[in-house]
């Protein structure tokens, strides 16, 4: 299983950065050996430092300490999608994007 401290090392390989290059990057105070402690999983960083290596590396705190995206409530997503195409559009609208859907989609199988 991957770790935080994996990901975190492949982050900071893959910029090319030392250990102290980031600890210098970052918008919070933690040291080279704070860096390496978390790196070889000997420390658990706090919310503070997740969420400073999260926004450095553009990536999100999920995926740094999980090793996934948020996946959400789904279910909650869609009745969410469905209101706002409710109250946004109209019957005769809804309409038309479907048939641009269905033509789209014919197209991209051949028929």
């Amino acid at each position: 299983m991957e770790t935080l401290g994996k990901r975190l090392r492949t982050l900071r390989q893959q910029r090319g950065l030392s250990m102290a290059d980031l600890s210098q990057s970052l918008n919070i105070e933690i040291s080279a050996s704070s860096i390496s402690n978390i790196e070889n999983d000997r420390h658990s960083p706090n919310s503070d430092i997740v969420i400073a290596l999260s926004e450095f590396f553009n990536v999100s705190t999920d995926w740094l300490l999980k090793g996934e995206e948020f996946q959400g409530n789904k279910q909650s997503d869609n009745q969410s999608l469905k209101k706002d195409i409710d109250e946004l559009l109209s019957e005769d609208d809804v309409k038309a994007l479907k048939a641009m859907l269905d033509a789209v989609m014919k197209l991209k199988n051949g028929n």
